[in-house]
């Protein structure tokens, strides 16, 4: 047995998972429905939506921002769309509102989305 990194007590072969293991965990938690038409948002079964450590710590920046200022505003970086995807849910039900920029959004969405950014008030 290996100890734990954490708690140095032993971790059992079945107390392991692979990454490929975890994936298929994620991509069963939360399903996207096919967006409504292309450049559409994507919509997501909330009844299967399993939040975890890094969306609620995001979360959890966010609402202390709107909470101690009135005009600052954030900027989520993601390598992964998916991730962003994953983020919206909890932004949508928490009430936050916020705007959208990846590489899939046609150019036109782009430039209109950081026009807003840059121009309106938080």
């Amino acid at each position: 047995a290996v100890p734990c990194p954490l708690c140095r007590g032993p971790i059992k072969c079945s107390q392991l998972y692979s990454a490929a293991d975890v994936g298929a965990l994620s991509a069963q938690a939360v399903v996207p429905e096919p967006a409504p038409e292309e450049g559409g948002e994507p919509e997501f079964d909330l009844t299967k939506f399993v939040t975890s450590t890094k969306l609620e710590a995001v979360l959890q920046v966010v609402q202390e921002l709107q909470q101690n200022s009135d005009d600052e505003k954030l900027v989520i970086f993601s390598q992964f769309t998916k991730m962003l995807d994953l983020l919206e849910v909890p932004l949508r039900e928490a009430g936050v509102d916020f705007l959208r920029l990846d590489g899939a959004m046609k150019l036109d969405d782009r430039q209109t989305n950081v026009t807003k950014f840059r121009t309106e008030p938080r």
